[in-house]
C-alpha cells in the first residue's frame, strides 16, 4: 500500500471518512511514526563501502544511521568491541597498526578500528637486497644499514633507515611472505531512519502485511489524542497488534540476517497465542 492507501485504511477502522475528527496530515504524521519504528528491524539495512586511509584510526559514519549492524574489511568480519576492552588488551590500542580484526564506536557518527590499518603497496623481494648479511643465531639482523623484524628464526620485514623502501623474504617454505594486506576496503552495514513518506503515492519498502502494522499503529495514535474520539481502550487494543507484528517483523529478519545456524534454544516469550513459543535466539 502506498501512504494514501494506508490513511484510506486507517479512516476506515476509525470510522471518519470524511475528515470530522481526525485531519489528513495528523494521521500522515503518525503513518510516519511508525515507518520509523518498523524501519529498525534487521530487513531496513543499507551498506556504507569507504576506502580505509593508511595509519588512520577513525572514520564518519553516515548521518542516517540507527544502529550499527556489521563491520567488514575486504571481505572478512571484524569483531565489535569497546574502547574499554581494548585498553585492557593493548594499552597501545590508539597506535598500534596492523591488519584490522576489531571495530568500536568512539561516538554515536563515528567508527574506530584497532589496530590502526597500515600497510605497503609495493615490495622489493629480500633475495634482491644486496651487502653484507650479519646473523645471530641464524637469525638475519643487518642489510647495508638496513633493519630487521624477526619473528622465531624467520625474517617478517626489512625495513630500511629513511623507511621509504620495504623487503620482505622472497619465500618461507616455497611461499611468497608479504607485510600485510592492503589498501583495506570497509563496509559497515546499519539500520537507517528512512525518509518521511512526503506523497501519498509513497510506498514503504516492506512487506504488504507490515504496512497493516502502519495503520494499526496509526489507529491507536489517533485514538490517544485528547478530543471526541479518544478512546483509551481501544487505542491500547491497537497497540498490542501493532507490538505483536513489530516483534514478529524483528524476530524474523533477525533470522533472515544471522542464519539457521543461529537458532540455539526454545525459550517461551509473550507475542500473542499463536506466536508463545519459536526457536529464537534474539526474543
Amino acid at each position: 500500500m502506498n501512504r494514501g492507501e494506508i490513511r484510506t485504511a486507517v479512516r476506515l477502522r476509525l470510522q471518519d471518512t470524511r475528515e470530522v475528527v481526525w485531519t489528513d496530515s495528523e494521521i500522515n504524521l503518525f503513518i510516519n511514526d511508525a515507518y520509523f519504528e518498523l524501519a529498525k528491524a534487521e530487513a531496513m539495512l543499507k551498506r556504507y563501502t569507504f576506502s580505509l586511509v593508511d595509519g588512520t584510526r577513525s572514520y564518519d559514519l553516515p548521518d542516517d544511521i540507527l544502529e550499527l549492524r556489521g563491520v567488514k574489511i575486504n571481505g572478512n568480519k571484524l569483531f565489535g568491541t569497546t574502547a574499554d576492552l581494548l585498553e585492557e588488551l593493548d594499552t597501545q590500542y590508539l597506535t598500534e597498526t596492523g591488519t584490522p580484526q576489531f571495530y568500536y564506536l568512539e561516538s554515536l557518527q563515528k567508527i574506530a578500528i584497532y589496530p590502526v590499518p597500515t600497510w605497503t603497496d609495493s615490495y622489493t623481494e629480500f633475495a634482491a637486497a644486496s651487502g653484507p648479511i650479519s646473523g645471530e643465531d641464524g637469525v638475519v639482523v643487518y642489510v647495508d644499514g638496513d633493519t630487521f623484524s624477526s619473528d622465531d628464526g624467520v625474517v617478517i620485514e626489512i625495513i630500511d633507515d629513511t623507511r621509504s623502501e620495504v623487503y620482505v623474504s622472497d619465500s618461507v617454505s616455497g611461499e611468497t611472505v608479504a607485510l600485510n594486506d592492503g589498501p583495506f576496503n570497509c563496509q559497515v552495514s546499519y539500520t537507517y531512519k528512512p525518509d518521511d513518506l512526503s506523497d501519498d503515492s509513497d510506498t514503504p519498502p516492506m512487506p504488504v502485511y507490515m504496512h497493516d502494522a502502519m495503520v494499526f499503529y496509526a489507529v491507536s495514535e489517533c485514538l490517544k489524542k485528547e478530543g471526541q474520539g479518544q478512546d483509551v481502550q481501544a487505542a491500547s487494543f491497537w497497540d498490542d497488534r501493532f507490538n505483536e507484528l513489530n516483534k514478529e517483523w524483528r524476530s524474523r529478519n533477525l533470522e533472515w540476517s544471522r542464519g539457521e545456524d543461529q537458532f540455539a534454544s526454545q525459550r517461551p516469550v509473550s507475542w500473542g497465542d499463536d506466536l508463545d513459543t519459536r526457536l529464537r535466539v534474539w526474543p
